[in-house]
């Protein structure tokens, strides 16, 4: 009996090795292959090795380019690494590792290690924001992120200045185009939710959710183009 436990176990086996080659060639699975060093890095298997950095909700590597890989054991065959492994992906400039751990259930931004003290200076002294910006589809549908003009930012921060219209809580926000702005760094790497840019009736709205109620800020009728040319978009 147990000999035919044996056999049939094989069997599952082979079956799932078949049908995961025929999804990649032993060449991709090989470079989607990375391990756990003694450090607790992520080494890929081109050698180089990223470093797990501390919480930062307003790190925002790019990973638009789905290059995934796995973090497995060494003595896990690489036909059943999908199975086995810490599902990964790498950002589209190489820089970053984004793991999603099955024992912990975290997710967590590892940094390459000749970029990692810099990354870690800038995490450990706070979000430092230059800039605004938005992400939009370029005409062969490529997400971009655009970012404000001096004109468009300084008309945010003259509309921001004044007092704004608090919705009640039970009411809801109505619109008939909405784009969230972001303020971020002038790489792009960091980022937070700013403000929502609505149009309703023809009319523009600047709108912060900063506060405990939803707050509306009116555009003025002169300032109203900057803010069509960013729904346009």
């Amino acid at each position: 009996m147990k000999k035919i436990v044996r056999i049939l176990g094989l069997l599952i086996l082979i079956v799932v090795c078949i049908s995961l080659c025929g999804c990649h060639n032993v060449d991709d699975l090989r470079a989607m292959r990375a391990a756990i060093t003694a450090e607790g890095n992520i080494r890929l298997a081109d050698g180089k090795e990223y470093k797990a950095l501390p919480t930062c909700e307003e790190l925002r590597p790019i990973f638009d380019n789905n290059t995934y890989i796995y973090v497995v054991e060494d003595d896990v065959p690489l036909l059943l690494m999908e199975m086995f492994g810490d599902y990964a992906s790498l950002s589209d400039d190489g820089c970053f590792v984004w793991s999603n751990h099955s024992n912990t259930g975290k997710a967590v931004y590892y940094c390459r290690t000749d970029l990692y003290d810099d990354i870690l200076s800038r995490i450990n002294q706070g979000f430092m924001p230059e800039t605004y910006g938005y992400w939009h589809y370029d005409e062969i549908s490529d997400r971009v992120f655009q970012t404000l003009t001096a004109a468009q930012t300084d008309a945010i921060a003259q509309i921001c200045a004044q007092t704004p219209e608090f919705l009640p809580k039970a009411a809801s926000l109505s619109y008939d185009e909405k784009r969230d702005l972001y303020l971020c760094t002038s790489d792009k790497l960091f980022m937070r939710d700013a403000l929502d840019v609505c149009r309703y009736e023809e009319k523009y709205y600047l709108v912060s959710y900063a506060f405990e109620k939803t707050a509306l800020y009116a555009v003025p009728e002169d300032l109203a183009w900057m803010f069509a040319r960013i729904l346009e978009d």
